[in-house]
């Protein structure tokens, strides 16, 4: 007859998570003790313990062997230790590169976040309405003020 053998608990586990404006995972409460955690401008995370959750920087799933963060549902890889993302940016300017394909939140962590790692709409869009808003103040200038209906 063979000895009976001890099952793991299968009891779910709870673990609370205390985190800042920017949803980033400060402070972890379980079983095990607590688990506090502090973040570089750019998402590196450092604590003296592994994080039990999945749940880092910006709130972002952290992958716990790499420490990289797949952003936009796995459309790009974010590496916190190196400050930029694996691949270029298939939406920046030109498909080129334009400012940086490679680069995280424009180069300001601390007053954007990129949660899909695509180059940002409203960069396009506030560049359009300053370029047009050239043009127009420059015909304007050419014409001295003057309008006419055509």
């Amino acid at each position: 007859m063979s000895k009976p053998t001890q099952k793991e608990s299968t009891a779910p586990r709870t673990t609370l998570l205390a985190t800042d404006a920017s949803n980033s995972v400060l402070t972890e409460i379980n079983d095990s003790g607590l688990n506090q955690a502090s973040y570089s401008a750019y998402g590196h995370y450092s604590s003296d313990a592994q994080p039990s959750s999945n749940l880092g920087f910006n709130g972002e799933m952290r992958d716990h062997i790499t420490s990289c963060y797949f952003l936009g549902n796995g459309n790009r890889v974010y590496n916190p230790v190196l400050m930029r993302f694996h691949s270029p940016d298939k939406l920046s300017p030109f498909y080129a590169g334009g400012l940086n394909a490679y680069m995280y939140c424009i180069g300001d962590p601390i007053n954007h976040s990129d949660p899909t790692g695509n180059f940002p709409i409203w960069t396009r869009i506030v560049g359009g309405l300053a370029s047009a808003g050239i043009i127009v103040g420059a015909v304007s200038a050419a014409t001295d003020g003057d309008t006419r209906t055509i």
